[in-house]
């Protein structure tokens, strides 16, 4: 009787905090920033000199990087309403998913980082992409 007295008041406690979460996502949502300039939403780093242990947010924030565009950081732990992290918010646009991101910015900045790649190179990394990202996904 005491355990279900304990896992019940365990589960009250985080549907309570949960509940919480959602509500100052919401309040938080709204962000300004120049024109032009994306905004990262991921998890917070452990310290500034540590790679980021996500592998998405890893991979957006290295895109940005080496296409060399405009972001900010945003590490308020807010998900996407889609309930995922990382995503970006440009010019009043809100992305989820790594990849959606990615598709969009290449769009959207004309942006190619594997331009200087043959296409027997795109083909390689095409298939490492996938195989890192369809197997090593925690």
């Amino acid at each position: 009787m005491q355990v279900a007295a304990s896992v019940g008041i365990a589960a009250a406690t985080l549907l309570f905090f949960y509940l919480l979460a959602k509500k100052l996502q919401k309040k938080n949502r709204k962000r300004s920033t120049r024109a032009g300039t994306v905004v990262l939403h991921q998890f917070p780093r452990y310290m500034s000199s540590v790679v980021m242990a996500s592998p998405p947010c890893f991979k957006l924030e290295t895109f940005l990087r080496m296409a060399k565009l405009p972001y900010e950081n945003d590490y308020s732990m807010t998900y996407s309403e889609k309930g995922k992290m990382p995503w970006i918010e440009f010019n009043g646009q809100v992305i989820a998913d790594s990849n959606f991101c990615i598709w969009f910015l290449e769009k959207e900045f004309q942006v190619d980082v594997d331009l200087h790649l043959s296409d027997r190179e795109r083909a390689i990394g095409h298939s490492i992409r996938t195989m890192l990202e369809e197997n090593t996904y925690w």
